[in-house]
This record gives C-alpha cells, sequence and structure tokens, in this order.
C-alpha cells in the first residue's frame, strides 16, 4: 500500500508521541501498538501484523527494534 507524505507524518507523530510519553523507557510493543493503531486508522485493517506484539514472530518483532532504537536515541538525548 503506497503511502501519503501526510499519513506517513501522522506514523511520526505518533511516535513523537511515545518519546515524549514513554522516553527511553519505549519498548518494541510499544512501537508495535502505535503502528497498528496507525495501521488500522489508514485503512488496511486486516493487515496481517495486526496481531498483539507477544504473537508475532522474533523476525517480525525484530522489525520494531530499529524505531525503537530512534525513539529512545532522541529521548536520551533530549534528557526525556
Amino acid at each position: 500500500m503506497m503511502m501519503s507524505a501526510g499519513s506517513d507524518a501522522l506514523l511520526l507523530r505518533i511516535y513523537a508521541v511515545l518519546c515524549l510519553v514513554k522516553g527511553t523507557k519505549t519498548s518494541r510493543e510499544d512501537v508495535h501498538d502505535a503502528w497498528s493503531a496507525w495501521t488500522a486508522g489508514m485503512g488496511d485493517p486486516k493487515h496481517r501484523s495486526l496481531i498483539p506484539f507477544d504473537e508475532l514472530s522474533a523476525h517480525m518483532q525484530e522489525l520494531d527494534a530499529t524505531y525503537q532504537d530512534a525513539i529512545v536515541a532522541v529521548a536520551a538525548r533530549l534528557a526525556l
């Protein structure tokens, strides 16, 4: 599914909220939950990864690590 710049910006804003609220304690599960809310609202409510984080394969869980690392790094830099 092609994403528009506006929908991508919405996901980034959701990740920014994670950064502000959870800071360096943001987990991969938090990232997945944020992505799930965004994906369900962007017209793909049947996406195969819209399942609880602990039901994802280890490989799929690991895909959230990059975003978690980025959120945690920003939070650390901002001392959140």
